[in-house]
């Protein structure tokens, strides 16, 4: 069996951080969506997605994306914040 997938949305320097770490324990692997974030600095453990809430443009394609590159993600966290409009 595959391992489970999760994906963070808002995976910032402190919970999201401290999420992903714990998912990684538990055998997930880890789909990180932020502003900040590189995609091309993804590795086969963590994939780094772009994604800005104010625009829902980029969250289904940071949803599609992961479809594409590691299938449908078992468990979803929100940590977003839209406040910066």
């Amino acid at each position: 069996m595959s391992e489970p997938i999760a994906l963070i949305i808002g995976a910032g320097k402190n919970i999201g951080a401290g999420v992903s770490k714990a998912l990684q324990l538990k055998g997930y692997r880890v789909a990180l969506a932020a502003r900040s974030l590189k995609p091309e600095d993804s590795t086969s453990d963590s994939l780094l997605l772009r994604i800005d809430l104010s625009d829902p443009a980029t969250i289904s394609t940071a949803f599609a994306t992961l479809r594409k590159q590691w299938g449908e993600p078992n468990l979803v966290f929100y940590n977003g914040n839209d406040s910066h409009r």
